[in-house]
């Protein structure tokens, strides 16, 4: 069984699917070959525009049965908070004394 999934815009082939492949292989497999670290989800896209992120336990062999239907791979937006620049260009009491020192 083979299932097409888009991934960027191009379509993938995913084949040699069994009765026991989930759409949590899937999403491995294409985040592997992306190269790509981060969280996937699996978008089914129905012909009436409709769309639905798939479970990660939905078995594949459920959704070839869908031939107009589309796949999409999704890397979800990440919510882990960067940084700030700011953070990292303050100076403690100690280092301003210390750069005063050596002007003086």
């Amino acid at each position: 069984m083979d299932l097409r999934v888009y991934v960027d815009g191009v379509a993938r082939i995913i084949c040699d699917l069994t009765r026991k492949t989930t759409v949590h292989d899937i999403i491995i497999a294409l985040a592997q070959y992306k190269g790509k670290a981060g969280r996937y989800s699996l978008i089914e896209c129905a012909p009436d525009g409709t769309q639905r992120t798939l479970s990660p336990s939905e078995l594949t062999c459920e959704l070839i049965y869908h031939p107009d239907w589309v796949y999409i791979l999704r890397q979800n937006p990440s919510h882990v908070q960067k940084r700030s620049k700011s953070l990292d260009e303050k100076k403690t009491s100690i280092e301003q004394q210390q750069q005063q020192t050596i002007v003086d």
